[in-house]
């Protein structure tokens, strides 16, 4: 914090959020699954959600990325269906769980994945339902 300024610093305020973030996907995915499917190593993440350091680069798309994935599973599901989602062996993705894709950095693979569930939410940009779904 700058001295004589009241509140936060731009620094302090992203590294809050992101903490907030990363506390969010570890309501549904481990710091062991996490770190992969965004690119880093396990330690980077525990940096984040101590809000030590906030991410940048790739690594930040990355974060961001699963985050948006994650908010719209729970368009359709609560956090324990969102949860069995990622782990879940998925036809679309070759029998592989969403969790694995994400390791292997098939990011756009699982979100189409995830744009064929019955009611998905996207947020801002994609509400999709089913034919017959309602």
């Amino acid at each position: 914090m700058s001295a004589g300024r009241p509140g936060l610093s731009q620094a302090e305020a992203r590294r809050g959020s992101y903490r907030s973030m990363v506390h969010d996907l570890l309501r549904v995915l481990t710091v062991e699954e996490l770190a992969p499917a965004v690119g880093v190593r396990e330690r980077q993440v525990r940096h984040w959600a101590a809000g030590d350091h906030a991410p940048y680069g790739r690594a930040r798309e990355r974060l961001e990325a699963v985050s948006r994935l994650v908010g719209a599973l729970y368009g359709a599901y609560n956090e324990a269906g969102a949860r069995a989602w990622l782990h879940w062996p998925n036809n679309r993705l070759g029998g592989r769980s969403p969790v694995d894709a994400l390791a292997d950095g098939e990011h756009v693979a699982v979100v189409e994945a995830a744009r064929h569930l019955p009611v998905l939410r996207w947020p801002g940009t994609l509400r999709y339902e089913r034919e017959g779904a309602t």
